[in-house]
């Protein structure tokens, strides 16, 4: 695999594992199941982003030697920005995607210095203990270069292109259908 296929694969890794952890924890939090997100399917497109960036971070870092605060530091930055930049596209829409308003400190309900301080956990935890065994995933995909892997990826990708462009068109409805109820 090239460095373009280990981040689909790394996108298609953070998108799923993402969605799992944010379906349990929304179980968790308002104790019903409920899908996460703008999509329909079992991804969430920001853990995607967020798992590239922070392996990209990582590998960067450990490559030239920096050091590991430093990593740490640009790593919660990265996820704040990616949550900001989220948040902000779908902040006018009547689809938010999260709601921290009541939350000290926050930025038109999208970041705030909880779940700021939360992605700087992520962040220690990812440069700590799972740096490594991510690009040893990736190292060994890389090996091993299994068919199946190509075929898991291409209907991940299919999948959630088909779903984006099923989503946008449904919110487009949906704003058009508010509009005609003001």
């Amino acid at each position: 695999m090239n460095l373009i296929e280990n981040f689909l694969f790394l996108f298609f890794l953070g998108s799923t594992v993402g969605w799992i952890i944010e379906l349990f924890y929304r179980k968790i939090i308002h104790g019903k199941w409920n899908n996460p997100g703008f999509l329909h399917g079992p991804y969430l497109p920001i853990y995607g982003f967020g798992l590239c960036l922070l392996t990209l971070i990582y590998y960067l870092f450990n490559k030239y030697n920096l050091p590991a605060y430093l990593s740490i530091i640009t790593m919660t930055v990265s996820m704040v920005l990616i949550e900001l930049i989220g948040g902000l596209m779908f902040i006018n829409t009547p689809k938010k995607l999260w709601d921290y308003s009541n939350e000290w400190g926050n930025y038109k309900g999208v970041i705030c210095p909880l779940y700021s301080l939360i992605w700087a956990l992520v962040s220690v935890l990812y440069y700590f203990l799972l740096g490594d065994k991510i690009l040893k995933i990736i190292n060994y995909i890389t090996i091993h270069n299994n068919p199946l892997i190509y075929i898991l990826l291409l209907c991940f990708y299919i999948m959630i292109f088909i779903d984006v462009i099923r989503s946008f068109k449904h919110l487009k409805a949906l704003c058009k259908e508010i509009k005609l109820n003001l």
